[in-house]
């Protein structure tokens, strides 16, 4: 639990810095995640995003969630981040991609070691005005290592959770 404090601490602190610069655009979001999490099954969670357009294009997107899996009740919380490209396509809506890195903490369930990890995304989003959706695919390439043995994952020292992941959220822009 206290690392979960800790964490999300820095994730506000680096939010309000970011936000002092003074961006062009910026968007805060919240969405629902799936994640195939492979030796941990399914997980299911949310998040919330802060998006900051850095030039026309190119964005910086911060995000903090939670997620809960089949196995033992396994949670996880993510801290990430990613560079994302915004190309504008037709009526309001938008095409992007982009590769992020995260800080993946795993406080309850199977004995798991935080761990980071990578991802390449993929999404569209749909804008009227300030408000916006987006459905993204993500594919998180992460291993965490066991601090202790499992019945949960029998022979094996360490949990591979690389998967195909899906958000699907509400942004409002400002």
């Amino acid at each position: 639990m206290k690392r979960w404090i800790k964490a999300m601490q820095c994730g506000i602190i680096a939010v309000a810095v970011l936000w002092s610069v003074g961006t062009a655009q910026a968007a805060l979001s919240v969405y629902t995640m799936y994640i195939d999490g492979n030796d941990l099954n399914q997980g299911y969670g949310f998040g919330l995003s802060s998006d900051f357009t850095l030039m026309k294009f190119l964005g910086l997107d911060l995000r903090a969630g939670y997620v809960e899996f089949d196995i033992d009740n396994t949670t996880m919380i993510p801290l990430e981040a990613a560079l994302t490209v915004k190309l504008p396509f037709i009526l309001g809506t938008h095409v992007y991609g982009g590769l992020g890195a995260g800080y993946y903490m795993f406080p309850s369930g199977v004995d798991l070691k935080d761990n980071f990890g990578y991802f390449p995304l993929a999404g569209v989003g749909f804008s009227l005005g300030p408000v916006g959706v987006f459905a993204e695919a993500r594919w998180l390439v992460l291993q965490a290592d066991l601090n202790s043995a499992s019945d949960a994952l029998p022979n094996t020292t360490t949990a591979d959770i690389d998967s195909v992941g899906i958000n699907l959220g509400v942004s409002l822009k400002f």
